[in-house]
């Protein structure tokens, strides 16, 4: 039997992917797993931080989060999206941000 090697970039570059999947696994195991968040609210702030990950920054540094989307994503009307984002930033324990790179999420 034959062992194929793959390049250092591309074991690198997939291990990095596996460890920030590991990560954000364990950030919803740890959401999920709080008795103090109502459903809604821990829908609310798992679609928050994928759409902060899946947002582009802009020159200030923000991601533009549409509330719509997330509202859509939790099964939460847009209103009850918008009264759990103030709760959003008081969670030391499940920070919206994306570490790697500093952004932090806007609701404008």
């Amino acid at each position: 039997m034959m062992t194929k090697t793959v390049p250092l970039d591309v074991f690198q570059r997939e291990r990095k992917r596996r460890i920030e999947l590991e990560q954000f696994i364990k950030w919803e195991d740890e959401l999920f797993e709080n008795g103090e968040l109502s459903t809604s609210q821990r829908l609310i702030a798992r679609a928050t931080r994928r759409a902060v990950l899946e947002g582009k920054p802009r020159e200030d540094g923000l991601t533009y989060i549409s509330m719509e989307r997330i509202a859509e994503r939790a099964g939460v009307s847009v209103s009850t999206a918008r009264r759990g984002q103030p709760l959003n930033a008081k969670w030391k324990r499940y920070p919206i941000t994306q570490e790697s790179s500093g952004r932090m999420f806007s609701s404008s």
